[in-house]
């Protein structure tokens, strides 16, 4: 008999142990030409270890990957419809009540 899988755990947030990736505060998100194509979005990244940077880089993404991050970013946070901004309203829910 097999053995079950268990579930995957979330990572664990240790901000001073080795290597991760952080937002570079100071730079926003981008929608730039990359080799000759004009709709790519720049996310910068900064790269640490131990907690200390020990470089930049960044995530090169195009319209609809960056589509799919901000739906998950939107699901993670949640909320109650009533306080999400206009960009998180689901076209299904947006004039829900209102029929």
């Amino acid at each position: 008999m097999p053995t079950p899988q268990k579930a995957p755990q979330p990572p664990k947030y240790r901000p001073d142990a080795g290597w991760r990736l952080d937002r570079i505060p100071a730079q926003r998100v981008q929608r730039v030409e990359h080799d000759g194509d004009p709709d790519r979005i720049f996310l910068p990244l900064m790269v640490m270890l131990n907690g200390k940077m020990r470089g930049d880089s960044g995530v090169w993404m195009s319209p609809a990957e960056a589509e799919q991050l901000h739906a998950e970013l939107c699901n993670v946070l949640g909320g109650d419809w009533e306080t999400l901004p206009t960009c998180r309203i689901r076209p299904d829910h947006q004039y829900a009540g209102r029929r």
